[in-house]
């Protein structure tokens, strides 16, 4: 009942293990299957992951565990850019940036991002897990402190 009264949902981010048994990502997963049956019927019904939630939306749609999917980063509390692919100006997210923004959040002088991450997900992986490929589309990407992307 209480899902048929909004109108989208937010995975926000925190800091919890996100095994496949786990409550929350089972809870997670109801959620996120009625959202994917809604959009699929034609029911526009956003889902949105930040941090923690869009490595969550990951595992849910790989089916694997977190510990398979991530890899540790060195992103605590490191201000950073962002490498913005060939798709973002097409997407959503980023299609009405201007070239003076997107110019900024490139530069390395500036590192007007921030990233506050344990985990991250490496763009090898939307090919490793084909299902990922299929689902998502990344528009940007961004480096550690070590370089790793």
């Amino acid at each position: 009942r209480l899902f048929k009264s909004v109108n989208g949902i937010i995975f926000p981010g925190g800091l919890t293990d996100i095994w496949l048994d786990n409550p929350y990502v089972i809870a997670a997963r109801k959620l996120w299957t009625w959202a994917r049956e809604a959009n699929d019927a034609g029911d526009v019904f956003p889902i949105w992951g930040t941090c923690l939630g869009f490595q969550l939306l990951h595992v849910l749609e790989a089916n694997v565990s977190f510990t398979e999917l991530l890899i540790r980063t060195d992103s605590v509390g490191h201000a950073s850019t962002l490498d913005l692919t060939e798709a973002a100006p097409s997407s959503a997210l980023f299609g009405g940036i201007s070239p003076h923004l997107a110019r900024k959040v490139a530069d390395p002088a500036l590192n007007i991002t921030m990233e506050n991450h344990y985990f991250g997900l490496p763009p090898e992986h939307y090919r490793r897990w084909g299902v990922l490929g299929e689902a998502f589309t990344v528009v940007s990407t961004t480096r550690d402190r070590v370089g790793v992307e």
